[in-house]
């Protein structure tokens, strides 16, 4: 399997391989479905697997963290360029500072460079320059959804409101509802500089940035769209997106 995984990396992944550490959601396996897609040619992820978390409690996102060094080393596959923690409440469960710890035992334990999803988040809102925002989540519930704006405001964003729409985090949602309540939640809050989407990484976000966008006259941001921009960022892949919104043409 190694072998077959490495000559894959070798083709594939000539121009990069990012090793993505995720959450199996209580042992299903996630969906990369929309990042996979949106790679540009010749870079691939390799996968590397939490077990759990086994729930969506404070405690049961903070029981990731042991992991981190274990699933780390399983990232660090051959040919491996950046490893990336994916999930955006792993990295702030902790408040701020809890991606950077992250990102130290990343480092520390395999030698290559890592990042975090929320890591991502504040690099594109930077590189944006908002620092007024509307947060619109999906099913991190009441305490995650507190820690996710503390941290926020304490990385140096002002969030005007914060809504979350409260789907089941199993449930398809269509990525049209975030379109109605990002456009609602924006004319309610016009002093917002920008819309930041984090329903879940398995929601296919690409489908409402552009018209938000065009729409709304600001820019929208969703955790895979600044996932996607900083780890190309970091590989020095520099290859403007079609369809992701302006984000993904500042490189």
């Amino acid at each position: 399997m190694s072998e077959t995984l490495t000559r894959r990396h070798e083709t594939l992944g000539w121009r990069a391989v990012i090793g993505a550490m995720s959450t199996t959601y209580g042992g299903l396996n996630p969906t990369f479905g929309e990042l996979d897609e949106a790679l540009p040619e010749g870079v691939v992820f390799h996968h590397a697997h939490y077990h759990g978390p086994m729930g969506w409690s404070v405690q049961a996102v903070k029981a990731i963290l042991p992991q981190i060094a274990e699933v780390a080393k399983e990232a660090a596959f051959p040919n491996v360029d950046l490893i990336i923690q994916r999930g955006l409440p792993i990295g702030i469960i902790d408040g701020i500072g809890t991606d950077k710890k992250i990102i130290n035992t990343i480092q520390q334990t395999t030698g290559i460079k890592g990042t975090t999803t929320i890591t991502s988040v504040v690099e594109a809102l930077k590189k944006l320059q908002l620092t007024k925002i509307i947060i619109v989540t999906g099913y991190f519930g009441e305490q995650i959804n507190e820690i996710f704006n503390n941290f926020m405001k304490d990385s140096g964003f002002e969030v005007i409101h914060h809504t979350e729409r409260g789907q089941d985090r199993y449930s398809e949602v269509s990525p049209h509802a975030y379109y109605r309540i990002s456009k609602e939640t924006y004319h309610k809050y016009p002093q917002a500089q920008g819309i930041l989407i984090s329903p879940g990484r398995a929601f296919r976000s690409r489908e409402v940035i552009e018209p938000l966008e065009k729409d709304l006259r600001i820019p929208v941001v969703t955790q895979n769209s600044a996932t996607l921009w900083n780890i190309l960022n970091m590989v020095e892949i520099r290859e403007p997106l079609e369809g992701w919104g302006r984000l993904l043409k500042m490189f």
